[in-house]
Parts: C-alpha cells; sequence; structure tokens
C-alpha cells in the first residue's frame, strides 16, 4: 500500500474510490502504462470508459500508452493567495 492510500485512509477519503493504485502497485513507472492498466483492470472498465487527469508530460504518456484520454491540469506552484481573494 502506497502513501497515497494511507493518506486517502487517514483522511476519510478512500471512501470516494473504488480503487487506489500507486506506483508501489506496478513494476514500471510512469511514463510505462502499467498503473492505468492495473487501474483498469481493477475497476472492470475499458480505457474508453475513462478519463485521466494529469499534470506531468510522463503522467500524459502513461495514460495515452493505456488508450485512455487524458485532460493536462499544469502544476500550479505560485503563491495560494494569487488563486482566490483574499
Amino acid at each position: 500500500m502506497g502513501a497515497g492510500s494511507s493518506t486517502l485512509r487517514a483522511n476519510k477519503f478512500n471512501r470516494y474510490f473504488s480503487a487506489v493504485v500507486s506506483g508501489d502497485d506496478v513494476r514500471a513507472s510512469k511514463p510505462a502504462p502499467d498503473c492505468y492498466l492495473l487501474a483498469l483492470q481493477r475497476l472492470g472498465v475499458s480505457s474508453g470508459e475513462c478519463l485521466a487527469i494529469e499534470d506531468t508530460q510522463h503522467g500524459l504518456e502513461a495514460a495515452s500508452k493505456a488508450g485512455i484520454d487524458c485532460v493536462a491540469l499544469p502544476a500550479y506552484s505560485g503563491p495560494f493567495r494569487s488563486l482566490i481573494p483574499v
């Protein structure tokens, strides 16, 4: 179980997810599609039934290699205050 699963459980967000896959669950990390292929298998769905949201080039490549449409969500690293009115 990866740190992400532990964090989800600790914050009681795990109930919102049918499956969680982390880098600890697969042999090859992104940009290999292994994590997405395992998620598809665990969910019992096809790649055409999914949408990935990624913030890195490796993530985009992994989703694409798994045949999953992907939305790029660039990471934001500026001050939080500039995102919302204070």
